[in-house]
């Protein structure tokens, strides 16, 4: 038998001979374990458990006509609506002559500013405070992410004489005006930090209304006999 056809049969009854193909697959099993693995982890970071801190915040957390809906309160009400769902509602008039009403709802402290004094007058910026012991930036956004999407803006600084940093959010709500959230980290005189979060709504076309009938107010009142 020729050299050339016992080298031939050699090779192919070689037990420790690897194909080409084998690599290659061996290398594409590695990869697709790798990527499953990755995937379980991802799952496991995103579903991790982390501090409720919103029990409480708003005692409604639906979307409104308007866009926002806070403990059953929303921009745009009138005055007699508001005083029907809140009648726990404590009203007075500003230095200014501005109509401003006050409620506590769920540990958060709400204040409403109306258009005028009238039962007809209505809310054109909300502006809601809370006091949590600890609150970091996902929170915030998870909570309103899930309302209102991404934030149309953030910006978070550094506090030069105390720990923790200002943060400020802002999101555009159903009627396209925008919702404004603010924490920042105060410390008090034991020591111990605590997060301020305040959320401030606002309707531009009420909120002008309101000057304009701000001004007449004043106005009349500086004609009227003495």
């Amino acid at each position: 038998m020729p050299a050339r056809d016992i080298y031939k049969n050699k090779q192919a009854t070689d037990p420790n001979r690897h194909s080409h193909w084998s690599g290659i697959g061996s290398l594409i099993l590695l990869c697709l374990v790798s990527v499953f693995a990755l995937i379980l982890f991802l799952a496991f970071v995103s579903t991790e458990s982390r501090p409720i801190v919103w029990n409480g915040m708003f005692a409604a957390k639906s979307i409104g006509k308007n866009g926002a809906l806070f403990a059953n309160v929303s921009i745009g009400m009138r005055r007699s609506t508001v005083e029907k769902v809140r009648p726990d509602l404590t009203l007075r008039r500003t230095a200014s002559g501005k109509t401003v009403a006050t409620f506590r709802a769920d540990g958060a402290n709400h204040t409403l500013w109306f258009t005028g004094p009238g039962q007809n007058h209505k809310v054109h910026r909300i502006r809601i405070e809370r006091v949590y012991e600890e609150l970091g930036e996902y929170e915030i956004l998870a909570r309103f992410g899930r309302m209102y999407g991404n934030p149309v803006s953030t910006d978070c600084s550094r506090q030069v004489f105390a720990p923790g940093q200002q943060c400020h959010f802002r999101w555009l709500t159903k009627g396209g005006a925008p919702l404004d959230v603010h924490s920042r980290v105060i410390k008090d005189a034991a020591g111990a930090s605590r997060t301020v979060l305040t959320v401030i709504a606002v309707d531009a076309y009420l909120e002008q209304k309101a000057k304009g009938t701000g001004r007449a107010q004043r106005h009349a009142k500086h004609l009227s006999p003495r």
